[in-house]
């Protein structure tokens, strides 16, 4: 094993040496370019400005740089693009990421059922889990390991559609950028204590401010640390998690800011169960929400994670500046189960059969993002042009090692005996070492002529993968190159509406050979969005209406000369609408709305069973509203409630249709909040409150039970 230490020292090595990698800064655009800033009735004066990668105040943003990577409107950008600031992860009492989407449009969190490992999400009925985690713009991770606490995150930014030309491999549904907590220059002091369901109890501190009388260095502290079990017997969700930052401006035009983390947590598998007990009858009834399938005394889940970067910022001038973000991240993932489902023996309604196995995966991911930015004028039109490259590195050894699934390592999920099975690791299932890297070229322009704003990007990326196998000695390459473009067009109205069209690609690799030895090609996203924006003038709201036409190409599908392989001629096609609209309707109330039809089919494939039909999990239909109420003002000042309300609609069990579909469900969330004076507040949060029972299956042997009831008591006190 490769010891934490060495990460630790290589990751403080890049931290604090930033020039290594380039002399320039990166800058951020002026608030003047375009800016439709619209306040809320009564208060705008009290409004600072807001930065789109900043502090929000309140649970409206206005700007973003994750749809264009510059410091843009969002009713400028030609994608639909959502941001949940801190206030918002605040009120909603969200404990994961997944969590904090729960009312956003077009995105489906919590698509595996209840899970502390992994934050599971589709957007526009794609997976976004695997390809589509981004943090402070740069990507995460190519696979699912990362998870990041929304206690350490300023806001949550979900852009929809495919996102390639700034960002490189993507699936076509969009992606999440999770922005983390900068220092500030006010200072910020809080302690929170909370404690809840399923003997949940947490502590977390925030700290902030400058460190010296000139406001040159400024530094932040946030840390959590979580003690808890879950609905799932013998299950854990553990965490300690610590992330101090620093900025130093060191010049008026230059600016920096470094960032570190680290994250420790113990957790349980996800419990795969039979969909015939869960969402299906099954003769012996209903297998218990709170069922553990693994063995008590040998599952056991560890991951260790560190991040370490900065943020470089220069502005030569008033037209051109420079930015450049770059970051180490350190993955450590073990796992001991016992628990894979593979669903009931044959002729059995009782026994199921299990895969002991472990998974052992260490990874090193090296990112580095370098912008130049300029604006200029050519006659009437004004541009605000991005050149751009950026580089991602992969690097990641995995051991895995099975057991046998014997009649001696069933259980019984209506009356199991634990400890009773007999089973061991017999055969190294895998054992490698893999390099990823990707390269990408890019440039986007955004033009202005008088209302009008035409978006323009082209991107060019270079990506290779090499994987050594132990177990056979031998070594297989791959390496693909892939252009993507995107366009699109805003008219904007002096009443804050902003009607507009684009048109967007995406690309992601498709690893291996056909029977004939040729690689893959890469599978394509193409949408096709039509939509309007609308900031009332006047209000601080934001209302967002798409359309969208997604088709991903070169989808694998069955090769029909020899089933053992695969061809690229698989499509799946997406279509449907998307309705939000987030607002602080008066001072006293805050109100957050979404509707989403999303109709997903696999278009094309030379699989019969498959072809029409549905990918599970995806509903056709959700739709959410959550709004707060609070008192400023009378007896009851300080004191607040809310509620919400979330509908997602039936989903199929398995991919061919035919095995029946999970039932929709409707469930409601409350909240009670008391800011006593400036020092404290008391927030008591409840999820799931009427603890409705429902089931997500991936296919009949794979099914989990979804979050149940979920209260949570909050007490902070801030100075």
């Amino acid at each position: 094993m490769r010891p934490i230490h060495r990460r630790i020292a290589l990751a403080a090595s890049l931290t604090f040496a930033p020039l290594a990698f380039s002399h320039g800064a990166w800058a951020q655009t002026s608030s003047q370019q375009g800016d439709v800033a619209l306040a809320p009735t009564q208060v705008s004066a009290e409004r600072a400005p807001e930065n789109g990668a900043g502090p929000v105040d309140g649970i409206v943003a206005k700007r973003s740089t994750t749809g264009t990577k510059t410091d843009t409107p969002l009713i400028e950008n030609p994608q639909s693009v959502s941001v949940i600031p801190k206030e918002m992860i605040q009120d909603l009492g969200a404990q994961s990421v997944s969590q904090a989407m729960r009312y956003s449009a077009g995105v489906l969190p919590d698509n595996a059922g209840f899970e502390t490992r992994f934050d599971w999400i589709n957007i526009r009925g794609f997976s976004a889990s695997t390809l589509g985690l981004f943090m402070d713009g740069t990507r995460l991770q190519s696979a699912t390991e990362f998870q990041l606490d929304p206690y350490g995150l300023e806001r949550i930014e979900i852009l929809r559609g495919p996102s390639s030309v700034l960002y490189g491999q993507n699936t076509p549904g969009g992606l999440i950028n999770m922005v983390t907590k900068k220092p500030l220059e006010t200072p910020l002091h809080e302690i929170q204590l909370s404690a809840g369901s399923f003997k949940n109890k947490q502590a977390a501190f925030d700290f902030s401010g400058p460190l010296d009388a000139d406001g040159k260095v400024l530094y932040r502290l946030v840390g959590l640390f979580r003690d808890s079990n879950t609905q799932v017997d013998y299950t854990p969700n553990d965490r300690i998690y610590i992330a101090p930052s620093l900025t130093w401006k060191a010049t008026d035009k230059t600016t920096i800011t470094f960032e570190a983390s680290y994250q420790r947590d113990k957790l349980g598998f996800g419990q795969f169960l039979p969909a015939s007990g869960t969402v299906l009858p099954n003769p012996n009834g209903q297998i218990p929400v709170g069922r553990f399938v693994g063995d008590p005394n040998y599952d056991n889940i560890k991951r260790e994670q560190v991040f370490a970067g900065y943020q470089l910022e220069h502005r030569f001038n008033d037209q051109v500046s420079f930015k450049q973000a770059a970051r180490y991240s350190y993955f450590d993932y073990k796992v001991d189960t016992d628990a894979y489902g593979l669903g009931f023996a044959p002729g059995s309604t009782r026994l199921i059969n299990r895969l002991p196995f472990a998974d052992y995966r260490q990874t090193d991911v090296l990112t580095i993002d370098n912008q130049l930015q300029t604006k200029f004028t050519t006659g009437p039109l004004s541009h605000v042009a991005l050149f751009g490259f950026d580089y991602y590195y992969d690097n990641e050894h995995r051991s895995m090692r099975q057991g046998v699934a014997s009649a001696s390592n069933q259980l019984d999920v209506f009356s199991p005996n634990y400890g009773a099975a007999v089973f061991g690791l017999t055969r190294q299932a895998a054992d490698s070492d893999s390099r990823f890297t990707q390269g990408g070229l890019y440039f986007q322009d955004q033009i202005k002529y008088e209302k009008w704003l035409l978006t323009l990007g082209v991107r060019q990326d270079w990506v290779a993968q090499n994987v050594y196998n132990r177990l056979t000695n031998r070594s297989s390459n791959q390496a693909d190159q892939q252009a993507t473009y995107r366009a699109g067009l805003t008219y904007l109205f002096d009443m804050g509406l902003a009607p507009y069209f684009s048109y967007s690609e995406s690309f992601q690799p498709n690893v291996g050979v056909d029977r004939n030895g040729n690689q893959f090609n890469p599978s394509k996203g193409k949408q096709y969005e039509v939509g309007v924006k609308y900031q009332p003038k006047g209000y601080n709201s934001f209302v967002t209406l798409s359309l969208f036409d997604i088709r991903m190409t070169n989808v694998l599908t069955p090769d029909p000369a020899n089933t053992a392989f695969s061809i690229t001629t698989g499509e799946q096609h997406s279509k449907g609408f998307e309705l939000e609209a987030v607002g602080e309707v008066t001072d006293n109330l805050k109100v957050i709305g979404s509707y989403t039809n999303t109709n997903i089919t696999n278009s094309k494939t030379t699989d019969p069973t498959l072809l029409g039909k549905v990918p599970p999990q995806q509903p056709r239909t959700a739709a959410a509203l959550w709004a707060d109420y609070t008192f400023h003002a009378g007896v009851l000042k300080g004191f607040g409630f809310n509620g919400g309300i979330r509908y997602v609609g039936p989903t199929f069990i398995d991919a061919t249709n035919t095995a029946g579909q999970a039932p929709s469900r409707t469930l409601v969330d409350l909240g009670l909040h008391y800011q006593l004076d400036k020092h404290w507040r008391f927030q008591l949060d409840g999820s799931n409150i009427f603890d409705k029972t429902y089931v997500v299956c991936v296919t009949t042997s794979q099914c989990a039970y979804g979050a149940r009831r979920t209260i949570l008591g909050t007490a902070k006190y801030s100075w």
